[in-house]
């Protein structure tokens, strides 16, 4: 499985302030653009961070809302030594992460241009 990442603005070896910096300049239009607001939540995996947009959970009293799922969310992942990002289907992040690092160890991440 290929896949494919995009350069950013980060800062390499990208730390977790300079991830947070990145997720912000890539998603915090979308997130502020967004009908209900946003969170941004970025997960330390090693060799990579997982950032991923989602609702926050903002009504406990209804069960459904802790399963609820923001449809077309992705998991982005940010590797830390080259500052790329690539996009991931909504599973969990940990799975994503197994997914990453079995691409990046068979050398099957390519780097692409953003689209215009």
């Amino acid at each position: 499985m290929k896949a494919q990442a995009f350069s950013t603005s980060a800062q390499v070896p990208v730390s977790r302030a300079e991830a947070d910096r990145v997720a912000h300049e890539l998603f915090a239009e979308a997130a502020e653009a967004a009908e209900e607001p946003r969170q941004v939540s970025i997960q330390d995996f090693g060799e990579f961070f997982t950032i991923v947009v989602f609702k926050p959970v903002t009504d406990l009293s209804e069960p459904d809302t802790l399963l609820s799922v923001d449809l077309g969310r992705s998991v982005s992942v940010l590797d830390k030594s080259s500052g790329r990002i690539s996009f991931w289907p909504s599973l969990a992040e940990e799975d994503i992460a197994a997914q990453f690092r079995e691409c990046l160890n068979a050398d099957e991440i390519e780097d692409a241009e953003w689209p215009t």
